[in-house]
């Protein structure tokens, strides 16, 4: 279960406007440039957007979802096949699943894009282990 947020409440040190005293949202990590997914496992994906339309794109899952101002969509997949696999599946070892921005949305638009890593489950709970949640995090005035 995802915590709160408010997009009035995003600063340089809440970037996702999360609401700190949201029960919720004491385990939720934020992630900048790489988000991590467990192999076989249902994911949804939850999207909103401060400022403009955008378009979260997974070319590689074949999935798309609008990101619109005030309000949330969502969508579920379950990645099949790891990072691991893939690069040895493509020849690739350099193989990386993306998330990019599909809207021309604006000057920033060019660095919309994330790297996903499909990981086994002892994998993904490793990362899961060394990120430090968002209730761990020095609550600040800025949060609240």
């Amino acid at each position: 279960m995802l915590g709160e947020s408010n997009y009035k409440l995003i600063t340089a040190t809440n970037e996702l406007g999360m609401i700190a005293e949201s029960k919720e949202g004491q385990d939720d990590i934020i992630v900048k440039n790489e988000l991590h997914l467990p192999v076989n496992k249902e994911v949804e994906f939850k999207f909103n957007s401060r400022d403009v339309i955008h378009s979260a794109y997974f070319p590689h899952f074949r999935a798309q979802m609008n990101c619109v101002p005030g309000m949330t969509t969502m969508f579920h997949f379950t990645p099949t096949i790891t990072t691991a696999e893939m690069r040895t599946k493509t020849g690739n070892d350099k193989f990386d699943y993306i998330l990019l921005c599909n809207k021309i949305c604006g000057n920033s638009h060019y660095n919309m894009q994330m790297t996903i890593i499909v990981e086994t489950e002892a994998e993904y709970s490793k990362w899961l282990r060394e990120k430090k949640p968002f209730g761990t995090a020095t609550a600040t005035a800025e949060t609240k």
